[in-house]
């Protein structure tokens, strides 16, 4: 599965063709169908594609009981990060994937019981 990150968040590609990707894009006023002309390639500004949600998050955000761990994307496995909580013994009440928008930081997914990320 593709995903595509926007300013917006980051969403599944539903449809891929002659150059122009379509994407479901929910907010406030409902789900909107949005098709734009992006190359599937870094180089499009503002777009960014990748086969997994974890390759598109800025932050991973641990939410525990008292407190929450921001760990940067770029260094931390997801896999790694779940197993050393387990190993530790430390109650963890998820894991989410986030990116850092004009608005702040935002929750784009969430760990299922997989230990996989899960689009909100």
């Amino acid at each position: 599965m593709k995903y595509i990150r926007t300013k917006d968040g980051i969403f599944t590609i539903s449809r891929i063709y002659a150059g122009h990707i379509g994407y479901m894009n929910a907010n406030k006023t409902g789900v909107h169908w949005t098709e734009q002309k992006i190359a599937l390639k870094d180089e499009t500004p503002g777009y960014k594609t990748a086969d997994t949600i974890e390759e598109l998050c800025d932050e991973f955000v641990v939410v525990q009981k008292d407190f929450h761990d921001l760990l940067n994307a770029d260094t931390h496995c997801l896999q790694t990060l779940k197993k050393y909580y387990e190993i530790n013994k430390i109650e963890v009440l998820g894991i989410y994937g986030a990116i850092w928008t004009d608005k702040g930081l935002i929750y784009v997914a969430k760990m299922n019981d997989k230990g996989e990320l899960e689009l909100l």
